[in-house]
């Protein structure tokens, strides 16, 4: 996992604050490094946080952890940016959409179908 200023959308233009950028597997082994990257991003009570879940290829219950913790402490000031098909599906099986709020770009497949792996 990186902070970087990657994340954006066409619309939208890059995102104002901290990027927190997720790639391969979000699970057990890498959620504790995910809640400490955004710790230190949101260090700044004034600061957004987006973290960029384009490059994760699986997520478990400890990444969704993770991130529901990061949406309490934070609320508002955290956006999820291009969650792909596999964040999606977690996301929409656990019926968090409501909590997470529209993501910022993203998997357009049918988030209902099991992703492939």
């Amino acid at each position: 996992m990186e902070t970087g200023t990657a994340c954006s959308s066409p619309d939208l233009g890059p995102p104002e604050g901290a990027v927190v950028h997720v790639i391969g597997e979000l699970d057990l082994a890498s959620a504790p490094a995910l809640t400490d990257r955004i710790a230190r991003a949101a260090d700044d009570p004034t600061r957004e946080v987006v973290v960029d879940l384009s490059g994760v290829s699986f997520m478990d219950g400890a990444g969704l952890d993770a991130l529901l913790t990061a949406q309490v402490q934070l609320g508002s000031r955290l956006s999820l940016c291009g969650p792909s098909t596999a964040v999606l599906w977690l996301i929409e099986l656990t019926r968090l959409r409501v909590v997470f709020g529209p993501p910022v770009g993203g998997a357009r497949a049918a988030p209902s179908q099991r992703p492939a792996g």
